[in-house]
């Protein structure tokens, strides 16, 4: 699925705008607060429900507008069929969402269309942050490649929310007890996903690691949440003291984590910065390619500053390999990239909110 047409209106200081991109590769060049940066969060709010920057509609409303709305026509290069789908927010916490023209309930159906992934400057988060980071880059690409993940992911959620209200409010140990077998079922289920899709990343991981010249080798690995010789179930039952006292649940695909190491260490206490942001593009980079075999719709790559984020050497290298997935990409920055590769592009101006196509 590429994007043919998008307009946004009301969307921080785009008060109107109307762009036309190309299939492989468009640049969007201004200066600093010019709207690139925004550009790039309205395709993002339409995929996901929110930006990439924040989860608040009021972040992203001017003074005096009370409702934005993005709108984008969309063309299934499978099919050649032509979809055309909107989303509009409003300052009163009012969504509506469609497609085809018809009213959609949640964002499941469109974020499945449009598989939009975006890299911007606090990326390296996926390396540094917290293990929730690292949680969410794998479910992002098991929603997109694992049909069945998502129903998993839901079942696992809810009675993980029902388990930890009932510890909340001191429940007895039977009504406690009583969530566990459901969840476990299904944690048993998303520890699977998780653990191989693991294993099918670290390959691609390790190419664009050798790419990109990374002298350490990095090792994937994956920790479930709990206790190697246990079930779930088991560990839910001999855990249900501590989780009493902590009044919530303390084992399950919800401690799980990626682990990224140089040797015994962690990545980040051994790479510099700026290795940590080529693991970070690796990563991202071998998702991508698990997914463009995985389904025939295209992703759609948001790089917000990618010239400020990597030298020339390795910006260069990122969009190679974006052009050789085959990705829809957006490209935010103060400059035109020099693109030698003789690949389809679109550059836009963008200046006050207001777009003029150069190229």
């Amino acid at each position: 699925m590429i994007i043919t047409q998008l307009g946004v209106n009301g969307l921080r200081n785009l008060s109107s705008l109307d762009l036309a991109p190309c299939s492989s590769i468009n640049q969007l060049v201004g200066t600093n607060g010019a709207g690139k940066s925004s550009l790039l969060e309205s395709i993002y709010l339409l995929a996901n429900g929110h930006t990439f920057r924040t989860r608040k509609t009021k972040d992203l409303l001017p003074p005096g507008i009370d409702l934005l709305s993005v709108t984008a026509k969309l063309l299934d290069e499978a099919t050649n069929r032509t979809h055309q789908c909107g989303l509009s927010k409003s300052r009163a916490g009012e969504t509506q969402l469609k497609l085809d023209f018809q009213t959609l309930n949640s964002m499941a159906e469109l974020t499945r269309m449009l598989p939009v992934k975006a890299l911007y400057p606090e990326s390296h988060r996926l390396i540094q942050e917290s293990p929730d980071y690292r949680r969410q880059f794998l479910d992002w690409g098991l929603f997109h490649v694992k049909p069945d993940f998502f129903v998993t992911w839901k079942s696992y959620r809810r009675c993980l929310q029902q388990r930890n209200q009932a510890l909340k409010l001191h429940r007895s140990n039977a009504e406690i007890a009583a969530w566990d077998d459901e969840l476990a079922q299904a944690g048993e289920l998303l520890h699977g996903f998780r653990q191989a899709y693991v294993e099918e990343l670290a390959p691609g991981t390790t190419k664009f690691l050798e790419n990109f010249g990374l002298k350490d080798s990095v090792s994937l690995g994956y920790r479930r949440g709990w206790l190697k010789d246990l079930s779930l179930l088991e560990a839910l039952e001999a855990e249900q003291t501590q989780s009493v006292r902590s009044t919530f649940t303390t084992v399950g695909p919800h401690r799980a984590e990626l682990t990224l190491q140089v040797g015994q260490q962690q990545a980040r206490h051994v790479l510099s910065r700026g290795e940590q942001k080529c693991l970070v593009y690796a990563l991202h980079l071998s998702q991508l390619e698990l997914l463009s075999k995985s389904i025939q719709t295209r992703p759609i790559v948001l790089c917000d500053d990618l010239a400020a984020e990597l030298d020339t050497g390795h910006s260069g290298m990122v969009l190679e390999a974006l052009i050789g997935l085959n990705v829809q990409t957006f490209i935010s920055g103060t400059q035109i990239l020099d693109l030698s590769m003789g690949q389809e592009q679109k550059v836009f101006t963008i200046e006050g909110g207001v777009t003029t196509q150069v190229i």
